[in-house]
This record gives C-alpha cells, sequence and structure tokens, in this order.
C-alpha cells in the first residue's frame, strides 16, 4: 500500500464515522509480521483527527509462547480497557485469544482491518 494523503484522509474519513474524535484515547495494535504501512496509515490517520494514540507493538510476550499467555492476555486487556478505541492492525492475531466481551463491557470498540473498511471485530466472519 502506497501511503498518500488520500489515503490518509479516507481512513480518517471511516474512524471519524465511526466515532472517533480528538478527545478519545485510541490504541494501535502493530504486529512485526504485519504490513507496516496499515499500522502507519491508521496512526497518522487518527492523529490527523486530533486522536491522542498508543502504538503497542508486539514483542516476544506476543509470541503465543505458553510461558506468557497469562501476562500478556492481562497486559493487552488492561491497554484495551483504558482505551476508548482499539485498532487492530494484526489481523486479529491479538485480540481473537482474549475475553473481548469484558473488554467491551468497559465501554472500549475494537476495530480491524477489512476489505477496504474498519470493521468491529466481532463482524469480520461476515466481510471476508
Amino acid at each position: 500500500m502506497e501511503i498518500t494523503w488520500d489515503v490518509i484522509d479516507s481512513h480518517a474519513y471511516q474512524f471519524r464515522n465511526i466515532g472517533v474524535k480528538a478527545d478519545t484515547s485510541v490504541l494501535v495494535l502493530g504486529d512485526r509480521s504485519s504490513e507496516p504501512s496499515i499500522r502507519d496509515v491508521a496512526r497518522l490517520a487518527l492523529q490527523s483527527i486530533g486522536a491522542p494514540v498508543v502504538e503497542v507493538l508486539s514483542t516476544a510476550a506476543f509470541s503465543g509462547e505458553a510461558q506468557y499467555e497469562n501476562f500478556t492476555t492481562e497486559l493487552v486487556s488492561s491497554c484495551f480497557s483504558s482505551s476508548d478505541y482499539v485498532i487492530d492492525c494484526t489481523i486479529e492475531k491479538l485480540t481473537r485469544n482474549l475475553d473481548l466481551d469484558s473488554i467491551e463491557r468497559s465501554g472500549t470498540q475494537i476495530f480491524v482491518e477489512g476489505e477496504n473498511t474498519w470493521i468491529p471485530v466481532g463482524e469480520t466472519a461476515k466481510h471476508r
């Protein structure tokens, strides 16, 4: 994906439509194996709206190894719950094994990239 202002503006438009504003906190999840440009586009689009963005990149703790699993689940769940929105740029690698119901009860909305659009995490099967 080539990063242009049109692409950034298109993503910013989508984020505004799902409710992201300058006073909402957003967590962008990244993965070293995912295409970095979608992470960059999401971050730039959110920043163009004025939303405070925290970017979390996976580390060894997110590798799926049993010794890190509980720590990772608690850490990520805590980060999610303290944000208004989570933009998952990892093709759901970091969200699929979490207790999404409890995270969503905290008011956090989680979105993943679909086919040229950002969709709620629970609706991804309908769009693929």
